[in-house]
């Protein structure tokens, strides 16, 4: 049986809101990351080697090889975000068709005497 005292220690429990990194470990500057790809790839360097040379992983660092491989990269902005950086979620809509959603859905309150967005939804 579960008394109340020993449901609150479960009810006290706060989850983290903010999340402080503790250590240092495969943090890299600025295109470091791209530096030991491109040696890999436009210099024709062994993986290995270029991992022990650089303290990355041998298996990070060929992911990010084939991150590389994979696609097309214009400039270095976005060749860090494709090869080991956190890229934006998916779009369903284009901007322009979000700008004009929005439009529509501010005009619709307007019209309907102050709906809210979430009223709309339904």
């Amino acid at each position: 049986m579960v008394s109340l005292k020993n449901l609150s220690i479960f009810v006290k429990c706060n989850m983290v809101r903010h999340y402080i990194r503790k250590t240092e470990r495969c943090m890299y500057p600025d295109g470091y990351i791209l530096k030991a790809v491109t040696k890999v790839v436009a210099e024709n360097q062994k993986v290995c080697d270029v991992s022990k040379a650089t303290s990355i992983p041998k298996r990070s660092l060929l992911r990010y090889v084939k991150n590389f491989l994979a696609v097309e990269i214009k400039d270095e902005a976005e060749a860090t975000t494709i090869i080991g950086g956190h890229q934006k979620p998916r779009k369903v809509l284009k901007s322009k068709q979000e700008s004009n959603l929005r439009n529509y859905v501010k005009r619709a309150s307007d019209i309907n005497h102050g709906i809210t967005t979430t009223e709309s939804q339904t």
